[in-house]
């Protein structure tokens, strides 16, 4: 008690009890409680406003914070599985088709529309350097593959471009008559100027109709990136190409390329009754066995089996769309073999007859 008439309270340390803190307290309050003790009374934890418990040891939690931590929780979770189906369903798929993965440009290809209706003249229009190596693959192995066998249409430099018209005008009516654009990328390519016009030529119907062009990486071209020039560099930028792996590649690699092929070349109904057609006369052309019937029932050639070897050739030659051609020829060569064998019979047996008279 002051002279004033007011009462002074000591403000102990930690532990200090008493009037005049002289006492040490028993208790071991939590990091959020002070000891206290009542007027002659026992000691007790005075806890801070949002702790509880005899040492102040339990956080109070109001139940309109209960329900704010539960909502955080939900939006968390659902965020994160937002996340991860948009991973799934955009960023790999995309990922996925720009690395011309088969199984993704499968999808994409079924879902596709056709385009037979929009008066193109061929499936593609093929660009590519008048060297050795570059013609070399272009007529004995893209040509034959893409059409002789697979059946799309293409327009090539040697057989389409109208003679007496000029350069410009046939790569023209080239680009804008075909669904695709087929680039065979080498470094001669890159540095040839007859080349460059086809490619800016494609590049410009690409932006304006959305004409694609497909990039066959045949050769390695690093080298000559610098030099290249710009509307072709940005062609390949925007554009994934294929790479081909060589003629001396396994088989599963070749497999993988002609695929991507296929699945960048245009949906057509004629490209898909030609492949149904030819995976029938694959299955069926294995082994052809013919049976020579006689005639009258005196000769019988049984049991004759012919393996036909279904083989594309780059000029004309045979191909799977011609098996009807060799059962053809098969069963007129059998007849003829029957005929003549039964020639043979009757006049052996006319000669033993006039001997016996």
């Amino acid at each position: 008690m002051n002279g004033g008439g007011l009462q002074l309270e000591c403000e102990c340390d930690e532990g200090g009890i008493g009037d005049l803190c002289q006492n040490q307290c028993c208790l071991q309050c939590a990091e959020h409680g002070k000891c206290r003790q009542y007027i002659n009374g026992p000691e007790y934890c005075y806890c801070e406003y949002d702790y509880e418990g005899q040492f102040c040891e339990r956080k109070i939690i109001i139940e309109g914070q209960k329900k704010d931590t539960w909502y955080l929780w939900v939006v968390g979770v659902c965020a994160g599985v937002l996340g991860l189906l948009i991973l799934a369903l955009v960023i790999i798929p995309y990922w996925m088709w720009h690395n011309r993965v088969t199984v993704i440009m499968k999808i994409v290809h079924y879902f596709q529309p056709y385009e037979d209706d929009d008066e193109k003249t061929w499936d593609a229009f093929v660009s590519y350097k008048s060297a050795d190596v570059d013609q070399n693959f272009v007529l004995h192995t893209l040509f034959p593959k893409l059409e002789k066998e697979l059946g799309f249409t293409l327009c090539m430099h040697f057989r389409d471009f109208l003679p007496g018209e000029t350069i410009a005008n046939n790569i023209i009516n080239a680009v804008n008559n075909s669904r695709r654009t087929i680039l065979i990328l080498t470094p001669r390519y890159i540095e040839s100027e007859f080349t460059r016009f086809e490619y800016q030529v494609a590049q410009h119907e690409m932006l304006k109709r959305k004409h694609r062009i497909i990039p066959v990486l045949l050769e390695d071209i690093s080298d000559s990136m610098s030099s290249m020039d710009p509307n072709l560099r940005q062609i390949i930028k925007s554009v994934t190409y294929i790479e081909y792996p060589g003629s001396d590649a396994t088989e599963k690699k070749l497999n993988t390329f002609w695929k991507r092929m296929a699945l960048s070349m245009p949906k057509t109904r004629s490209t898909e009754e030609h492949q149904k057609l030819l995976d029938n006369n694959n299955k069926t052309s294995d082994n052809n066995s013919v049976n020579a019937i006689s005639v009258n029932g005196e000769v019988s050639v049984s049991n004759h089996k012919r393996e036909t070897e279904m083989t594309s050739f780059t000029n004309g030659g045979i191909t799977p769309i011609d098996n009807s051609e060799i059962n053809v020829k098969i069963i007129e060569e059998t007849s003829v073999a029957s005929k003549n064998l039964k020639n043979n019979i009757d006049g052996e047996l006319c000669n033993k007859a006039f001997i016996d008279d």
